[in-house]
């Protein structure tokens, strides 16, 4: 893909915003240098690591690549024989390391597979022992520690008793010579303890000159009476210089042999911590994994453009589909329309998911792998190269006219604009069939009416449109598929004040086939309006009857609850009266053996104990034959006592007693105990003996004309009655159309357990566009 593309399409705006996300200098420069991949498998592995990584830095938090810095001067100079390398440049060597074993660490900690991020962490590798003895040879402020080694202890211990004595010396010269000096301070010059003496009093102290001030009053003496410690001082710090750079040099010499490791860290740590940054990226905008469509068909919901996101502008999210039914879009409407928007916010997003980024839309979002995606966008001016703009979007065009074939996502910005209309627009269309012959994918962007007739009269080419609200001139940045934009010229002219007459008298330049034409959109516009607010007030019925749904469902869930509750205290009301009546006729017999009581006033007790029991018996009795849990089986017709309503076991939990049942067009989950045998429904005498099902049994399941929501819930509703009627399959017609109820039909009988299989429809049984059923038996 051409930078004149990429630039085009501002993937440079969402490259920053990805380094902005990045948390070390190789993630950053990784993020700046992102590219679109060439193979979509490499594509797609990349979307999967950014959507591992979503996961794992949720579970265990970012992975720790702090300290991680640039290390390629490093890794040269690494690379001399026998150069030793900075202490800052070994630090930095240190701290990746390090950072390699806190990723190693991290990595570990994640429970679940995740292949992608294991194959950046599996080339990490841990240097334990070359990070310690690097580590470990230098003090807090970076400098290398006395204890580096044996011999740089000694020499600065040294080091240390010489300075202390030659400061006490001096402190004793400055107290008797200093009448001729010219402060009392001692200080350092070329390396030599020194005490400021005037010029002209040099002689009255005794000792070697070693610098003077600039203007001459002052020379730096270092006295007589510590010269010779002055040179025992010199010679011990030769001698640490030495054993330093013997220290650096052995310390580089251990980075030299695990160089190989170090330069894979760096590469490994940079790709994890740029899998990071796309994660959070993903995150922040709230995006989704793209699918890629290897056909190069685009379908887009939602889709929202990253600039705008990033600046905080509120739009309403585009929804584009192209490559199935057809192949070129037109999108028309006035300048500043929110055109240009919409086409590069389907260019950016294809670039994004090319690159491994997820991308602002819903999810389900798919994009074409296209080989190549040209783009001529925005104002193509050269004052350089003597190019109008016309002639330079012209240029533009014939470079990328011959190059275009099926895997070519094709972008125009404004076809035919910047020289006369008629001409323009006769050029426009013919750009548009050469692309339609070749075969590529074109969204293109217009407001010259020729390019709007020839899109709604070619084949394979649709018009789109832009809304724009006139009141405040700005853009809604809604598509609209299948509609062309108005130009709304005249509206804007009116909306800025432009005199009335001046504005009616332009109306009338205007021919009649063009009138007609904007009369025709404008209906067809208040139609899509129309249609808007049906669509709108239908979400929010559908909404209300999923709340009422909801509440419904609360509703059988408390009355489950209480019903319960009412067995339970009923079950405890006949355990007393069990308990009673026992008492009673022990009390009885009790009575007769001391003869108490006549035999018969005994019976009588007796009777009535039991006439109480019956009657509470009676009360508590449920209808049906009990089941065993053992016998609860999917399929099964039941009735729930509770609720007195009958059902179909979907699903038995025997390990905790309770299973769900498909009843009046919901599932319940309810206690094995609540459930006994339903009654099996009657076949008449003489029905057809297509299905085992009852007369109300539907033979078919007919989804066509509903929303994906509608037609899920009733062939749920209608499956549950097939299977209370011991139905063996049925037909579910979803017809043709985009394919959606197709789709979530057959997610939906993939799910249900009491599907045995289901297969496209033979030609007599309505083809592609039915699916027939086989329940379990």
């Amino acid at each position: 893909m051409d930078s004149h593309t990429l630039s085009a399409l501002e993937f440079d705006v969402v490259r920053r915003k990805l380094a902005d996300e990045a948390f070390t200098d190789p993630g950053r420069r990784a993020a700046l240098a992102l590219q679109p991949l060439p193979d979509p498998n490499a594509a797609r592995w990349m979307q999967d690591e950014t959507m591992e990584m979503r996961r794992a830095a949720a579970e265990e938090g970012r992975p720790p690549v702090d300290g991680l810095t640039d290390l390629a001067k490093v890794l040269v100079a690494a690379r001399i024989e026998g150069h030793p390398l900075e202490p800052q440049e070994l630090l930095a060597v240190a701290a990746s390391l390090r950072a390699a074993r806190a990723v190693l660490s991290w990595s570990s900690r994640i429970a679940w597979e995740h292949p992608k991020l294991d194959a950046i962490v599996g080339n990490v590798k841990a240097e334990a022992e070359a990070e310690k003895r690097i580590t470990a040879a230098f003090d807090d402020a970076g400098a290398v520690a006395d204890d580096a080694s044996p011999e740089l202890a000694d020499v600065r211990k040294k080091i240390g008793k010489l300075e202390e004595r030659i400061r006490r010396r001096l402190e004793d010269v400055i107290g008797s010579t200093k009448v001729w000096l010219q402060d009392t301070f001692m200080t350092v010059r070329n390396g030599r303890f020194v005490i400021p003496v005037k010029a002209g009093a040099r002689t009255n102290v005794p000792g070697i000159v070693h610098d003077a001030s600039d203007s001459g009053v002052t020379v730096y003496v270092e006295p007589a009476a510590v010269i010779e410690d002055g040179n025992d001082l010199a010679e011990c710090r030769a001698r640490e210089r030495a054993e330093v750079r013997r220290i650096l040099t052995a310390l580089s010499d251990i980075v030299r042999v695990i160089l190989p490791a170090v330069e894979t860290n760096q590469r490994a740590l940079a790709a994890l911590d740029l899998a990071a940054a796309r994660a959070r990226f993903s995150e922040r905008w709230n995006c989704v994994r793209a699918e890629i469509d290897d056909k190069c068909r685009v379908r887009l919901e939602g889709a929202r453009h990253p600039a705008l996101l990033f600046k905080g502008i509120d739009t309403v999210p585009i929804d584009v589909r192209l490559g199935d039914d057809f192949q070129v879009l037109v999108i028309t409407g006035p300048n500043t329309g929110g055109k240009s928007v919409a086409l590069k916010t389907v260019g950016l997003l294809h670039v994004m998911a090319l690159a491994g980024l997820h991308i602002p839309a819903k999810i389900g979002a798919r994009i074409g792998f296209f080989t190549n995606v040209c783009a001529d966008i925005g104002d193509e001016q050269s004052i350089e190269q003597s190019l109008s703009t016309f002639s330079a979007h012209l240029k533009r065009i014939t470079e990328l006219l011959p190059a275009a074939n099926s895997t070519t996502l094709v972008l125009l910005d404004e076809l035919g604009a910047g020289t006369d209309p008629t001409e323009g627009g006769a050029l426009g269309c013919a750009i548009l069939e050469a692309l339609l012959a070749s075969g590529a994918k074109v969204i293109a962007t217009t407001h010259l009416g020729d390019i709007k007739t020839f899109a709604a009269t070619t084949a394979g080419v649709v018009n789109g449109s832009v809304l724009f609200d006139v009141q405040t001139l700005r853009p809604m940045y809604t598509l609209t598929i299948g509609i062309p934009g108005q130009s709304n010229a005249f509206a804007i002219a009116r909306r800025l004040g432009l005199l009335e007459e001046v504005v009616k008298r332009a109306e009338a330049f205007v021919g009649g086939r063009e009138r007609l034409l904007e009369r025709a959109i404008g209906g067809l516009s208040a139609a899509r309006d129309e249609a808007e607010r049906d669509r709108v007030a239908m979400g929010k019925a559908r909404a209300d009857a999923e709340i009422a749904e909801a509440r419904a469902k609360a509703k059988i869930q408390d009355a489950v609850e209480e019903k319960r509750s009412a067995m339970e205290a009923a079950a405890r009301e006949a355990a007393e009266l069990v308990g009673r009546a026992r008492a009673e006729v022990q009390s009885a017999l009790d009575d007769v053996r001391q003869k108490r009581v006549a035999p018969k006033e005994a019976q009588r007790r007796l009777d009535s104990a039991h006439r109480e029991m019956a009657q509470k018996a009676h009360q508590l009795e449920r209808p049906g034959t009990p089941l065993a849990p053992g016998e609860v089986k999917p399929g099964m017709a039941v009735h729930l006592r509770s609720l007195s309503q009958d059902g179909v076991v979907l699903a038995v939990r025997g390990g905790k007693g309770r299973a769900t049942v498909s009843c009046g067009g919901m599932e319940i989950e309810v206690a094995l105990e609540d459930l006994v045998r339903g009654e099996a429904p009657r076949v008449e005498a003489g029905a057809p003996a297509v299905h085992r099902s009852a007369p109300e049994a539907p033979r078919e399941i007919d989804l066509r004309g509903l929303r994906v929501e509608e037609a899920q819930r009733r062939i749920g509703k209608e499956i549950d009655v097939c299977l209370r009627a011991g139905c063996e399959s049925v037909r579910v017609i979803h017809g043709f159309g985009t394919g959606a109820l197709g789709q979530a039909a057959t997610e939906f009988l993939r799910r249900h357990p009491q599907v045995s299989h289901f297969r496209t429809g033979k030609a007599d049984e309505g083809g592609g566009g039915v699916l027939v059923v086989t329940f379990r038996a």
